[in-house]
C-alpha cells in the first residue's frame, strides 16, 4: 500500500501542512531534474517513492513512511529541506557502503543541529523541545545500524507528536529579535537593574505572537526580587 507524500505528512503531523513546510518537504522528496543524476539520491528516492498506477505522480511506500517523519524532524532541526535531503542521502548511502565523503557531511549536520540548539534556545524552550530527547536524536543519527528510511527518530518535543513543527511554520516568528530582548533583560536581572529587566520583559510579552514561558518565569523572578528590595527599604527606613 502506498499513499501520497502530503497524506503521510498530514498523518505524522496530525494536521494540514502549512504551505512553507510543504515546500520544504517537497525539496526533500521532489527534487529538480538536475539533482536526479546523483546516484546516491536516486537510490533512496527509488526505494521510498513509487509511481502511482495510471499517473506520473509518485507515492510513499508504506514500509518507508518513517522517512517522512524523519524528514520533518530534520527540516525543523536543520532549518530547511535541502540540508535534510543531503543528510538522508548521506546516511542511507553510508549504511550501504563505506565512503570518505558522507561521514564528514553527517558530522557537519550533527554539529549544525547542536549549534542550532544553542542559537534557538529560546524558541526551543517555547515549543517544548526536550534537551535529553534532542541528544537522543543525535545519538540515533550517529548510530551505524539506524535506518533513516525505516526507523523512526524520537520526537524532540514533549510527548511524541510532531504537530508543533507545523505550528512553527504557520507564521514567521522573529526568534532572533525575541532572543535579543530576552538576553538583554537577563543581563539587566544579573546586574540588579530590575526595573529595566521588568520593562523589557513586559514589552516582549506584549508584542510577542507566541507565549514565551521562559520570559514569564524571569519576569516573575524580577518582580519578586523587586518586591523584596522594596520591602527591605521600607524596613530600613523605619530604623
Amino acid at each position: 500500500m502506498s499513499r501520497s507524500l502530503a497524506s503521510v505528512a498530514k498523518e505524522k503531523l496530525g494536521r494540514e501542512l502549512p504551505e512553507m513546510l510543504r515546500n520544504e518537504l517537497n525539496s526533500v522528496f521532489r527534487v529538480r531534474k538536475d539533482k536526479k543524476s546523483d546516484p546516491a539520491l536516486k537510490k533512496w528516492l527509488g526505494l521510498v517513492l513509487r509511481e502511482r498506477v495510471g499517473s506520473n505522480r509518485k507515492d510513499v511506500q508504506a514500509e518507508y513512511e518513517a522517512s517522512v517523519s524523519n524528514a520533518l524532524i530534520l527540516i525543523y532541526l536543520l532549518g530547511n529541506g535541502v540540508k535534510s535531503r543531503e543528510f538522508i542521502t548521506a546516511k542511507h548511502a553510508l549504511s550501504r557502503s563505506p565512503s570518505s565523503t558522507f561521514p564528514s557531511l553527517i558530522n557537519e549536520s550533527v554539529d549544525a543541529i547542536r549549534e542550532s540548539s544553542k542559537a534557538r534556545g529560546l524558541e526551543f524552550a517555547v515549543l517544548g523541545v526536550i534537551p535529553e530527547k534532542h541528544e537522543r536524536i543525535i545519538e540515533r543519527l550517529l548510530y551505524d545500524d539506524f535506518d533513516i528510511l525505516k526507523d523512526h527518530l524520537p520526537s524532540p518535543f514533549e510527548g511524541e507528536g510532531l504537530s508543533i513543527i507545523a505550528a512553527h511554520y504557520d507564521q514567521s516568528i522573529p526568534w532572533s529579535e525575541y532572543r535579543e530582548v530576552y538576553d538583554q533583560a537577563e543581563e539587566s536581572f544579573r546586574d540588579g537593574d530590575l526595573l529595566r529587566c521588568i520593562a523589557s520583559l513586559e514589552q516582549l510579552k506584549k508584542e510577542s505572537t507566541v507565549r514565551i514561558p521562559v520570559t514569564e518565569r524571569l519576569l516573575d523572578q524580577a518582580r519578586a526580587r523587586l518586591a523584596e528590595h522594596e520591602e527591605l527599604r521600607g524596613v530600613l527606613g523605619k530604623i
